[in-house]
């Protein structure tokens, strides 16, 4: 297509979705250039730029807050004056963190002024999972959301990394082990793993938590922790080369995201793209999901969250314990749907679309 496409965040040591999507661009022929680079006027114009996490601004000051969401929003008025076709990716309801924890109704209400403002300025927004669309009425008219809204899911991790599944194995020792893995945020609800594990403080079951966490977090953690002697840490990056390796080590996954802001999940993806099912909250890219395939629930409260966790972690372990052979079959089942619905082909082939329709 010979398109310069500006991408954002041009690189993210934390998420390799920027990485695949990338490569999906690669191979409908497309010249990916730093966002940042157009910015600062080392590449004079871009066809088309693609945005990610761009909405996500952080500040203690609300007024500061608003300064740094005009400063990007004149980028992209900027940017468009030039001519350049915007694609925002809807990854999360809203941010995680826009960095006022004391201000939480300020926090909300700045950022959903600010977001919408971009989102209008958007030419095109792709939506991870077709569940999403509906989480775009909180910043857009239905009739933009019309216009704008573009499916085009997560791709999956099957050739990501250096060892892709050949033969999905589990390493069976009487242990049922349940893994925590990715960046440490409090939105990720750590602390309710180690609820959970204190009452399920039984011989047969351990739990695994593997990812970086900034030093006041992990503190936090740690003090949280005491208790809880069937949980292990690794307060670290996980290397590409041991990421395959962690997963396939473990029965199955727990992720129990904070679904006011949480959406979509690429850890999702990378547990089924490694033959592993898991524990999750019906965010939107579980929704696509066969949910014989999953544990999955929903949750109204802090307390109803725990249990929740409790009663999937007993059910899983019971399919573990007494129908192995079907519990096996259904991280195997979630490889083959991955690697064909979510294929880095089939992927590129919906790019063209939204290109040919952004461009005609």
């Amino acid at each position: 297509m010979n398109l310069v496409v500006a991408y954002y965040p041009f690189r993210s040591e934390f998420n390799k979705y920027t990485e695949l999507s990338q490569s999906i661009l690669k191979m409908n022929g497309c010249n990916i250039v730093d966002f940042e680079a157009l910015v600062d006027g080392k590449i004079e114009k871009a066809d088309i730029i693609i945005l990610n996490w761009y909405e996500s601004v952080y500040s203690r000051n609300p007024f500061k807050l608003i300064k740094k969401f005009q400063a990007k929003i004149n980028v992209l008025k900027s940017q468009k004056e030039k001519g350049a076709k915007i694609i925002f990716t809807f990854h999360n309801k809203k941010p995680h963190s826009l960095g006022l924890p004391f201000c939480l109704p300020v926090n909300d209400l700045i950022g959903k002024i600010n977001i919408a403002r971009m989102y209008r300025m958007a030419d095109r927004i792709i939506i991870l999972s077709k569940d999403s669309r509906k989480y775009l009425l909180y910043y857009l008219q239905k009739k933009d959301i019309n216009k704008k809204a573009f499916y085009i899911p997560h791709p999956n991790y099957i050739d990501a990394y250096s060892h892709p599944l050949k033969e999905n194995i589990y390493n069976y020792d009487g242990i049922f082990k349940i893994l925590f893995i990715g960046a440490i945020r409090p939105y990720k609800n750590i602390e309710l793993i180690l609820e959970a594990a204190k009452v399920l403080d039984i011989p047969s079951i351990r739990f695994y938590i593997k990812g970086a966490a900034d030093k006041e977090y992990q503190e936090k953690i740690m003090r949280d922790a005491r208790q809880c002697q069937n949980v292990e840490f690794a307060f670290k990056f996980i290397e590409d080369t041991e990421i395959e390796e962690t997963i396939r080590y473990s029965d199955i996954l727990l992720i129990p995201y904070d679904v006011k802001s949480s959406m979509n999940s690429g850890t999702a993806i990378l547990a089924f793209s490694n033959g592993r099912s898991l524990i999750c909250p019906q965010i939107s890219t579980i929704r696509e999901i066969d949910k014989d395939l999953v544990y999955t629930y929903d949750y109204k409260s802090k307390k109803e969250h725990i249990d929740r966790i409790i009663f999937n972690i007993r059910q899983a372990y019971d399919d573990w314990l007494n129908n192995r052979s079907e519990f096996e079959a259904k991280g195997t089942k979630l490889y083959e749907y991955v690697k064909i619905t979510y294929s880095l082909d089939g992927l590129a082939k919906r790019y063209k679309l939204m290109f040919d329709e952004l461009l005609k």
